[in-house]
């Protein structure tokens, strides 16, 4: 690519610097859920934010599925996970651009509990 060719391309984004700042890894669009997404949509709580950390960590991963997103077990199954040492959870951590809304949510209610967790998002 030439450097004239670059400029230009600099000068068509810089508007849009302002309206998308660069962010950290782990900076995940959260978008809103609709009841068919979302326990605290449909019930009106949210189960994560419910538990403690070491309720979250007590669940069993390999017994605990959930199909749904909106089940009541789907999210804490994501936050036992997240909080998870074992290697085998390690690729979880891990989301392609275009998904990861309930990781990113689940981090957030799982900061506000004094526990940080970083994400890694594959660039589109």
């Amino acid at each position: 690519m030439s450097r004239r060719w670059l400029q230009a391309i600099n000068q068509l984004l810089e508007p849009l610097k302002s309206q998308f700042p660069a962010g950290k890894k782990d900076d995940l669009p959260t978008d809103s859920f609709d009841k068919n997404e979302c326990h605290k949509v449909m019930e009106g709580d949210c189960p994560v934010e419910r538990l403690s950390i070491d309720e979250i960590k007590e669940i069993e991963l390999e017994q605990t599925a959930c199909s749904q997103e909106w089940e009541e077990c789907y999210c804490p199954f994501i936050a036992a996970k997240l909080l998870s040492d074992d290697p085998r959870h390690k690729s979880f951590k891990h989301c392609r651009s275009c998904d990861g809304r309930h990781r990113q949510c689940v981090k957030d209610v799982l900061s506000t509990k004094g526990v940080d967790v970083t994400l890694y998002c594959d660039e589109a």
